[in-house]
């Protein structure tokens, strides 16, 4: 190794303690972007760069500041893959209407100085680049989906978004299966995505080794996916059935009516009677 190569691994490694001092102490997104001046960081680090009068920061980085770099949009009939015209934006204002998409992406940039990429074995690339996106599911009409960027050596960047309905109605956001992908400048390929970005997340990749991002304009990558916006179903609150009241069996009772007991007292009084006759019948034959 010569002194030049010696030199170098001495200022990344100096420079890479001191940036994570900064990076602890919330300094992630506020170094300055001045165009061709602009100073990279000594080590891997995502939206690092914030703009300054007269220099935006180049497209399709947001126009502020790269840490603000989950965005969303409502696409031109709901057809992410042709609009190619609508912003993303954060916050988003919508109508969130029943079946309305919105398309969420993540900007992911390693600022740190391409120079040290060394053709994917330098100590400037991101290795384990993972992107979650987290979509809360619960019924609202305000929202703020998340995203977060981690590398095994880089710090973790997060950063989340507002969605506002113009409706009243409480509606729900849902993830559309199948709808996750990565665009990379440096490729100029689109790839698609496992659904686990909203689970687990997912690995991306600038170049070609999965994981791995570059440091460079040239290596920023783009991650997109679609909710759908859904309303409810009103709940049936089912009429409970009355239970019926038993219909008690009457009881019945001996009539002791006055027709009753006359009744009884005349059929008592005619058996007496045919007793009598009867009798003395008797004792008259037997006097003969």
């Amino acid at each position: 190794m010569n002194k030049l190569n010696i030199f170098k691994s001495i200022l990344i490694s100096l420079s890479a303690v001191i940036f994570s001092t900064m990076l602890t102490a919330s300094y992630a997104g506020a170094l300055p972007y001045t165009g061709a001046t602009t100073v990279a960081s000594p080590i891997p680090a995502f939206d690092v760069f914030t703009s300054t009068p007269g220099y935006p920061i180049p497209l399709p980085a947001p126009s502020d500041s790269e840490s603000n770099f989950l965005q969303a949009r409502v696409p031109i009939d709901g057809d992410a893959a042709t609009d190619v015209t609508t912003p993303f934006a954060e916050p988003l204002a919508t109508a969130c209407t029943n079946g309305e998409i919105i398309e969420l992406r993540v900007y992911v940039h390693n600022g740190a100085n391409a120079e040290f990429n060394d053709n994917g074995t330098g100590p400037s690339v991101a290795h384990n680049v993972n992107v979650d996106v987290t979509i809360p599911d619960s019924e609202s009409t305000t929202f703020e989906p998340s995203a977060s960027i981690s590398s095994s050596n880089a710090a973790t960047v997060n950063d989340d978004l507002s969605i506002t309905c113009s409706g009243t109605t409480p509606v729900e956001l849902q993830y559309v299966p199948g709808s996750a992908s990565q665009y990379s400048v440096a490729t100029n390929a689109a790839t698609a995505l496992p659904d686990s970005i909203v689970t687990s997340g997912t690995l991306i990749q600038s170049e070609t080794v999965p994981g791995d991002v570059w440091a460079c304009w040239n290596d920023r990558v783009l991650v997109v996916l679609s909710v759908k916006v859904v309303i409810p179903p009103t709940p049936i609150i089912p009429i409970p059935t009355p239970t019926p009241t038993p219909t008690p069996t009457p009881t019945v009772l001996v009539n002791t009516g006055p027709g009753n007991v006359i009744g009884i007292f005349a059929g008592i009084t005619a058996i007496a009677g045919s007793a009598y006759y009867l009798i003395r019948y008797r004792r008259l034959a037997g006097k003969k």
